[in-house]
């Protein structure tokens, strides 16, 4: 379809046709997660808008490149093309672009482990939206700032937030968005220890949501939420097979926050699951790997997990003192940046 209106375009000399077509094309791409094939498209369009000084397209563009910059794990290239696509909004007044920019800075400082800048950008995010009268995008920070509360432990603040999030967006009648709000209920409801029926009800439902949708990376991530939440609820043979859902969806994944985060999970839940020293000795292997390549990245959360989780199988496979060394590393370094509830978790699995 979109294809077609590029080509017309083309024939026809509209430049301006041309640029919405291949923007709306990488929108495509995006959501299935071909982040190169968008970020290529975008570029396209952004140059056109450049070339006939449309600065009203032109920063929303930037924030569009920014976003497949991010989902390919440049995010200091990201970083900089979101301050310059807020810079841009707020001089030319565009209010929702500006808190699209301000709400991506966020994301990227929470995967950098600064989870106070993420709250104030989250914030402002939340507070140009509400100005704008943008109630679906208003839902995006709301979300983002319960998960920012689940992730420092404060489970009332975040089960306020995430169900403002979800009311907002069963209201707006956003499916996908529902979908989100419900699989971080689950993960708070499993993190309180409360009740893990409800939070496997939830999991289900919203990964069924994301497959017939075909969000794969979402899918992905309900699948991995489904299976630790199987293995507290002592299912460990369901918890394999939910693992291995995931890790078959995430291994087409271009984004490494997704796939660093669904391996993580996938290799704990498998050596917690699995005794035999083979299942160990892979877990330990690939959770080793990702920490290192989250790491490497500046996914500070997910290397913070990675090392939960070796401290965690070490534990429960008989090496104790190695694994207690991990766990009180683990605690002490996720307590100062902030990570409250790896840290309670880590306390936890030493005992």
């Amino acid at each position: 379809m979109y294809e077609q209106a590029l080509d017309i375009a083309k024939r026809i000399g509209n430049v301006t046709g041309q640029a919405a077509a291949l923007n709306e094309m990488a929108i495509q791409y995006g959501v299935m997660g071909d982040h190169a094939k968008a970020k290529n498209l975008y570029v396209q369009a952004l140059a056109i808008y450049r070339e006939i000084d449309d600065k009203a397209h032109t920063a929303p563009l930037m924030g569009n490149v920014a976003n497949e910059l991010m989902f390919q794990g440049r995010l200091a290239d990201s970083m900089k093309m979101y301050k310059d696509t807020v810079e841009s909004a707020h001089e030319l007044g565009a209010t929702s672009t500006e808190g699209d920019g301000s709400y991506n800075i966020g994301l990227l400082l929470q995967f950098q482990g600064d989870l106070a800048g993420a709250k104030d950008w989250f914030s402002k995010s939340l507070a140009l939206f509400q100005n704008a009268d943008n109630r679906v995008a208003a839902t995006y920070p709301l979300y983002s700032l319960g998960e920012l509360a689940m992730m420092q432990a404060d489970f009332d603040a975040a089960a306020k937030l995430l169900q403002q999030s979800l009311t907002a967006r069963q209201a707006e009648q956003e499916k996908l968005g529902t979908a989100e709000s419900n699989l971080d209920l689950a993960l708070l409801d499993l993190n309180e220890g409360r009740s893990v029926s409800d939070a496997e009800a939830l999991s289900r439902s919203a990964g069924q949501v994301l497959h017939d949708a075909k969000v794969k990376d979402e899918e992905a991530r309900a699948y991995s939420i489904l299976a630790s939440v199987l293995l507290a609820e002592g299912k460990s043979a369901e918890a394999l097979q939910a693992v291995e859902q995931a890790t078959v969806i995430s291994r087409k994944s271009q984004d490494p926050n997704y796939r660093l985060s669904i391996a993580v999970v996938s290799s704990r839940v498998r050596g917690l699951a699995d005794p035999s020293n083979s299942a160990v000795s892979q877990s330990l292997a690939a959770l080793n790997q990702a920490a290192i390549e989250a790491g490497r990245l500046g996914y500070v959360g997910i290397q913070m997990e990675a090392r939960l989780a070796l401290g965690e199988i070490e534990m429960k496979s008989g090496k104790r003192g190695l694994g207690r060394n991990h766990l009180e590393a683990v605690e002490r370094d996720s307590a100062a940046r902030g990570f409250l509830l790896i840290a309670h978790r880590a306390s936890a699995a030493r005992s």
